[in-house]
């Protein structure tokens, strides 16, 4: 198993703005009862962003220049995903994201906290304007943060 991170992966401005708007009160959010369909009541909220298609205002310029500087050739899904503090981690089963075959996954942090990715035993940290890289085809698992109130990051996956 091996995966890619980088630091400070957007441009400051660029990272400030979108992390903003993330952050907003007024950014829309949609729930989603389950982190993995096997999991149950480990709800989290999700704002797709694209799905083969731009749908998202946030589309352009944010997640387009996350395309680019990924040399992005074809991107299958962009999502916003926020889990909320629940008093306790949670975390997910391990998973793969899609079926789509030889891809990868990548993971934008947008807030510090102390939630993270993991493959197997190994964590990968959420720390802000982090990018996280790894074959799509890696078994996973999230786990929330008990630190903020919210662990807020972009993932995506794309060929």
């Amino acid at each position: 198993m091996s995966y890619k991170i980088i630091e400070n992966f957007l441009d400051k401005k660029l990272f400030d703005e979108f992390q903003a708007i993330l952050m907003s009160t007024k950014m829309y959010w949609f729930f989603e009862p389950t982190m993995i369909k096997k999991d149950g009541n480990k709800f989290y909220l999700s704002h797709k962003i694209y799905d083969l298609t731009p749908i998202s205002t946030l589309y352009n310029p944010y997640v387009k220049a996350i395309f680019d500087k990924l040399d992005c050739k074809a991107p299958i899904v962009a999502r916003a995903n926020m889990y909320v503090h629940r008093n306790k981690r949670i975390t997910s089963s391990p998973h793969i994201d899609t079926g789509w075959k030889n891809h990868k996954t990548a993971i934008l942090y947008m807030n510090t906290n102390n939630g993270y990715t993991a493959f197997g035993k190994k964590k990968i940290m959420s720390k802000a304007n982090r990018m996280l890289i790894f074959d799509s085809g890696t078994k996973h698992y999230a786990a929330s943060q008990t630190d903020k109130d919210r662990r807020i990051l972009i993932n995506i996956n794309y060929y």
